[in-house]
């Protein structure tokens, strides 16, 4: 009993060091590019850098094994910790995976749906009264149309049917996030509508593990989804002062995969069947098939342009 309270113990020191250790690490960055951490942002750094360590915990990998200097991982805390995002309010994500050139892992801090209405209610020039999203099923009585007066969508009708199973992917044909704007004393909806397309495409490209959360969640993931086509939609109109422009660039860096790849393990697990429809749904497949397009319509114009 005392022997497992001492190792108990033990364990809790270490991971107080290390954390203590990493957070220096941040500060000691934000002081060198000169844009210091406040308080407040201290605590959101330290708030990262535990989900972080939890996560490497939990997956029980060890810290020599994550290439910490090559993902930028310090300055990735930093960046999301000076935008005031919290990994407690479940507005960031940790992600981590395979490097196949540095035969290390990679750690990548990624941005929640929650964490994408944060920064457009906290930074947006148009000034957004709240939010509301949904999935659009089989049976659904769903309308939307362009509303010629403001020259945005309008969901004329969505009647829910309740015969079948929301949470299946298979019975999933749509999604929309909807951003409520305050304009000229008027409350005007600004849509995002996805089509099962976007989502299948959003499924496929989705890591190894997220893959579980789509089975288990999917309603959720879809959601999430259709939020991240609104947040673009409301990007341009998001205005942070100058001296947090760079960090927030930074946290809005798309994810190129160029240098990792998952376990042979891993991949397998990735061609996943859907039970329903027998579907495998194979990212590669459909980048092969966009790869094919793409030539054909060079051979086509090369055509065009030689006279035949």
């Amino acid at each position: 009993m005392n022997q497992n309270k001492k190792e108990t113990n033990s364990v809790v020191e270490i991971n107080k060091g290390l954390l203590s250790g990493m957070l220096s690490r941040v500060k000691e960055l934000s002081e060198i590019e000169n844009t210091p951490l406040t308080s407040e942002e201290k605590s959101f750094a330290l708030e990262i850098l535990q989900d972080i360590n939890k996560k490497v915990s939990e997956k029980r990998i060890k810290w020599n094994e994550i290439d910490i200097v090559g993902c930028a991982l310090y300055s990735q805390v930093k960046a999301f910790a000076r935008i005031g995002l919290s990994s407690i309010n479940k507005e960031l994500y940790v992600d981590i995976r395979n490097n196949k050139y540095t035969g290390k892992k990679d750690i990548n801090i990624l941005k929640q749906y929650q964490g994408l209405e944060k920064e457009l209610i906290k930074w947006s020039s148009k000034k957004i009264v709240r939010f509301y999203k949904d999935v659009v099923c089989q049976g659904d009585e769903f309308e939307i149309g362009v509303d010629f007066n403001t020259g945005i969508n309008k969901i004329a009708k969505h009647k829910k049917t309740t015969s079948i199973d929301r949470n299946n992917l298979a019975n999933i044909n749509g999604a929309y996030a909807i951003a409520y704007v305050k304009e000229n004393d008027e409350i005007v909806p600004y849509i995002a509508n996805i089509d099962k397309n976007r989502i299948t495409r959003a499924y496929n490209a989705s890591p190894t593990e997220t893959k579980t959360i789509w089975k288990q969640d999917t309603t959720k993931m879809v959601i999430k989804t259709a939020v991240w086509e609104l947040y673009n939609m409301l990007k341009p109109f998001i205005n942070l002062p100058i001296e947090l422009k760079a960090d927030w660039v930074n946290t809005n860096e798309k994810m190129e995969w160029v240098n990792t790849e998952a376990t042979q393990e891993e991949l397998t697990k990735e061609l996943e069947v859907d039970a329903n429809s027998g579907e495998i749904l194979d990212f590669e497949d459909e980048k092969q098939d966009e790869e094919i397009v793409d030539k054909k319509e060079v051979e086509e114009t090369s055509q065009k342009n030689r006279g035949f």
